[in-house]
């Protein structure tokens, strides 16, 4: 399926493939103010309880954030891009060496959308 679109976004326009792979503001806003509130709250959790915090809601929009990669973001609201990648940075920086492995790698995708995006 993947091979079959991609080679169907190689014969089409560059500005129509592009478009198909768009993410509007109306979705990308509203997932970039989610992960900020719960990269924010993940890392209240940890100062507070001491303990690791429940992740999965995050993960899950970690999940959907980095699936952007290489997609093109429709005037992304540049606020929440900044927003969301310093809470998920602090979040990364203050993890605990379990949470790092869960969340590590998701954290650090997303970031290298985010900065791509702020460019």
């Amino acid at each position: 399926m993947d091979r079959d679109r991609g080679t169907l976004l190689q014969a089409m326009p560059a500005d129509h493939a592009e478009h198909l792979l768009a993410i509007p503001a109306s979705r990308s806003t509203p997932l970039l103010r989610r992960c900020t509130a719960l990269a924010t709250r993940a890392r209240v959790d940890l100062m507070v309880t001491s303990r690791p915090a429940d992740c999965e809601e995050l993960a899950g929009v970690l999940t959907e954030l980095a699936s952007w990669e290489g997609a093109h973001l429709d005037e992304p609201d540049p606020t929440m891009l900044v927003l969301a990648a310093a809470a998920l940075q602090d979040l990364r920086e203050r993890c605990g060496e379990a949470q790092q492995m869960a969340l590590g790698a998701a954290i650090a995708a997303v970031l290298r959308v985010l900065h791509a995006a702020m460019r």
